[in-house]
């Protein structure tokens, strides 16, 4: 299945996300957000050359909440799961990547 993985940063003490920072990622609907994250840093870093591979990284929802579990449930996150929590198709499920030093900044 294919999802979007878009990046973050921080800016006056707020996340904001980067514009045309968006990628296509392809996995399997049972992936974990623990799982999820080193590949979505992988495909960013080999799209943008100038991307810090080396450091610590969060996945975000688009509000800027840590991936953990689903939202309004204490259910663990899979994709699976929040794509029929989403209602909407893989293709338009949308996550963020972003450096855990932009994160901690931003709260």
């Amino acid at each position: 299945m294919q999802l979007q993985i878009g990046r973050m940063h921080q800016l006056n003490c707020q996340l904001r996300k980067v514009r045309g920072s968006v990628v296509m990622l392809t996995v399997n609907p049972d992936i974990t957000a623990d799982e999820l994250l080193p590949l979505a840093v992988e495909k960013h870093s080999a799209c943008n050359w100038h991307l810090p591979k080396h450091v610590a990284y969060k996945l975000l929802y688009p509000d800027g909440q840590v991936v953990r579990h689903i939202p309004g449930t204490s259910d663990l996150f899979t994709l699976e799961k929040y794509k029929n929590f989403l209602g909407k198709a893989y293709s338009k499920v949308l996550l963020f990547i972003c450096e855990e030093d932009d994160y901690s900044a931003s709260m």
